[in-house]
C-alpha cells in the first residue's frame, strides 16, 4: 500500500495551450481550480528481481486535503485519506468470505512523509522535491525528481508532462525497488464533491490495525 501513497503524491492534471511552457508547478496550480477530480489510471508494477509485471486499473478521487484510490485487478484495495486518518483496505481474494484487512493511521507531523499530497497541492513542488534533470521527448517532457527529505518512501521518481501541461505518467521505485508506473488515461473535473466518497467505516468483523 505504500506504493499507492507515493503515487498519489504526484497525480495532477491541467489543460493549457500548446505554447505554454511545460512546468510541473503549472500543472499543480491548475488542479486547484477544480474542487473534485477523478483520475482513471493504470498502475504497472515491474519486479526486477522476479522478472514479472502486473497491471491494476483503478480510479483516484482528489479533493482539498482528501483523496481516495480504488485499485482493481488481481488484488482489490482502497487507500482513503479523510482529512484526519489514512485508511488502507485490502480485500480478500475472490471466493473468500472473510472481512478485509484494515489499517488506520493518524496523520500528524511524524507521519506527514507518508502523505505529501496535501502539501504538494498547497505549495510549489520545490517544497518537497528537487528537479535533477529534464529530458525533452516527442510531445512531452520527462522530469527526474528526488525528495528533499531523507525519510521519503522513494528515491527515484520521474514525471512526464505533455506539451499542454497535463501529467500523463508517473514512474518511481518503491521501498523494495519495484518500478511503479502510473498512466493517467482520463481526467474528470467537477465542482461537486460526493458526500460519501471520502468516508469509511470498517465492515463488521474487520480487525483494524492502528499505527
Amino acid at each position: 500500500m505504500k506504493s499507492l501513497i507515493i503515487a498519489v503524491l504526484f497525480l495532477t492534471i491541467s489543460i493549457f495551450g500548446a505554447s505554454t511552457v511545460v512546468s510541473p508547478n503549472v500543472a499543480l496550480d491548475k488542479l486547484k481550480d477544480s474542487p473534485f477530480v477523478t483520475l482513471e489510471v493504470l498502475k504497472k508494477v515491474k519486479s526486477e528481481l522476479m522478472g514479472s509485471e502486473t497491471q491494476s486499473p483503478g480510479k483516484i478521487y482528489l479533493a482539498k486535503e482528501r483523496f481516495r484510490w480504488d485499485s482493481e485487478g488481481k488484488d482489490t484495495s482502497s487507500l482513503i485519506f479523510d482529512g484526519s486518518y489514512l485508511w488502507t483496505i485490502q480485500q480478500p481474494p475472490k471466493g473468500f468470505k472473510i472481512p478485509p484487512q484494515v489499517t488506520k493511521t493518524k496523520m500528524g507531523p511524524k507521519s506527514e512523509n507518508q502523505l505529501l499530497l496535501n502539501s504538494l497541492l498547497q505549495n510549489k513542488i520545490e517544497s518537497h522535491f528537487t528537479i535533477t534533470k529534464t529530458v525533452k521527448e516527442k510531445s512531452s517532457t520527462r522530469f527526474f525528481l528526488k525528495p528533499t527529505e531523507k525519510n521519503q518512501l522513494t528515491h527515484s521518481l520521474e514525471l512526464v508532462i505533455q506539451s499542454d501541461n497535463s501529467v500523463s505518467e508517473i514512474s518511481y521505485k518503491d521501498e523494495i525497488e519495484n518500478r511503479i508506473t502510473i498512466t493517467i488515461n482520463k481526467v474528470i473535473k467537477s465542482k461537486k464533491i460526493p458526500s460519501e466518497i471520502f468516508k469509511f467505516s470498517p465492515p463488521k468483523g474487520s480487525q483494524v490495525s492502528e499505527l
